[in-house]
């Protein structure tokens, strides 16, 4: 776990995970890393085949197992939670910011939906195969820059559509 902000809290809470049946490691990262910053500190850290990668302030409420057999079914590299905002809730919310195709393939990521052609919100939770760490990222850039548009030039990163919306834990206002 990249930790940064209020980091003494959270290794106060979670330790090393045993109280939970989980095993945790954490890396030192920080803010101006950016989330691509944070990710490239803890691929040293990943063994496993597939892994998840989360945005810090969402919650979402899904069936992880259902994301793992979908991402290995397709033989993508990447699989990314996406929802629909409806347009009325545009203004008001976050904007929808993935294009998504009638077989669930990311076609673009536009955020903030300036060509309104973006039918999806990426819901913050990634889960990607191992072979997407073999990219020599730079140490300070954001997910959403650098690694989604290669996946999507590439056909390697497909939707999990849910009609589930994520939890903002990071505002309030959203809960």
């Amino acid at each position: 776990i990249p930790i940064g902000y209020f980091s003494e809290k959270i290794t106060n809470h979670f330790g090393d995970g045993e109280s939970f049946g989980v095993k945790i490691k954490y890396v030192q990262s920080s803010v101006e890393m950016e989330n691509g910053g944070s990710f490239k500190k803890a691929i040293p850290q990943i063994t496993d085949d597939y892994f998840f990668v989360t945005f810090g302030d969402v919650f979402f409420p899904l069936d992880y197992q259902d994301l793992v057999k979908t991402l290995i079914k397709s033989g993508k590299k990447a699989l990314i939670v996406a929802c629909s905002r409806p347009r009325d809730l545009e203004d008001h919310e976050d904007k929808n910011d993935l294009i998504v195709d009638e077989n669930n393939l990311v076609i673009g990521y536009d955020r903030g939906n300036k060509s309104n052609h973006a039918n999806m919100l990426h819901g913050g939770i990634l889960l990607l195969r191992k072979d997407v760490l073999e990219e020599d990222f730079p140490d300070k850039f954001k997910l959403e820059e650098v690694l989604f548009p290669k996946l999507i030039s590439e056909k390697q990163l497909i939707a999990f559509v849910t009609k589930k919306l994520p939890y903002d834990i990071g505002n309030v206002k959203k809960m």
